[in-house]
């Protein structure tokens, strides 16, 4: 009898801990992927380098009626960077940080400044909950409860349209509206994903935007114990 409760318990708790384990994954990817979209890199940058997060007042998604032509060439775009995903990984140095830790580096070429970025990190999850986890985040809405998410239903491209506001200190807040647009594929030997988004600042930032691209690959990393943690 103790032995048959022993393996219940023992099962009980293995698929507590998966669950913990994956919405540890989806929370640490939420605030990874607001910080990304989110930024306004030529506009924040000296936030961009303190401690201190700017806070978000609101989010409101809005309808992408008469955007069809914007997100159709973000997704036709999308494809074209996919083609690149390799080249581009191959000319990185990627360090190893904790999960929503970005660390983005001031640039200037021809006269365009940009930030760039590229980081390395291992989830002690397997791949199997990491995908899912992956996928239900960043192929859903922002405004949606991710708990209730199936992966199953969710599709290869997501189109969005929204409206965020920051608080940047007691008596300053701004507004910006974002086209995002997100796309995966399912490789042999790994889940790539890539996004785009184009942010437009508004009321006193009018005039001012940015557009980013940003490639994700995830896959198993064997170590020599044979343990397979999901390398992203």
């Amino acid at each position: 009898m103790f032995s048959a409760w022993r393996a219940c318990a023992a099962r009980q708790l293995e698929r507590r801990m998966q669950a913990e384990q994956q919405q540890k994954v989806m929370r640490a990817q939420v605030a990874g992927k607001a910080r990304l979209l989110h930024q306004m890199t030529l506009l924040l940058e000296e936030r961009l380098h303190s401690n201190r997060q700017d806070v978000t007042i609101s989010i409101e998604m809005i309808s992408g009626a008469g955007d069809s032509a914007l997100f159709k060439r973000m997704l036709v775009e999308l494809d074209v960077a996919y083609l690149r995903t390799d080249d581009m990984l191959n000319l990185l140095e990627l360090k190893s940080v904790k999960p929503a830790l970005y660390n983005l580096t001031r640039k200037d070429k021809d006269g365009v400044l940009y930030y760039d970025g590229a980081d390395r990190i291992v989830f002690p999850y397997s791949f199997a909950q990491t995908v899912d986890g992956l996928s239900t985040v960043i192929m859903s809405s922002p405004d949606v409860d991710y708990t209730t998410v199936k992966v199953e239903d969710l599709k290869g491209t997501l189109k969005i349209k929204y409206q965020v506001k920051y608080q940047l200190s007691k008596t300053e807040n701004v507004s910006f509206r974002v086209h995002g647009t997100a796309k995966k594929w399912r490789e042999k030997h790994r889940l790539v994903f890539l996004w785009q988004c184009y942010t437009e600042g508004l009321g006193e930032f009018e005039g001012f935007h940015s557009n980013e691209t940003t490639w994700m690959a995830t896959r198993p990393l064997v170590e020599k114990t044979k343990e397979q943690r999901p390398k992203l």
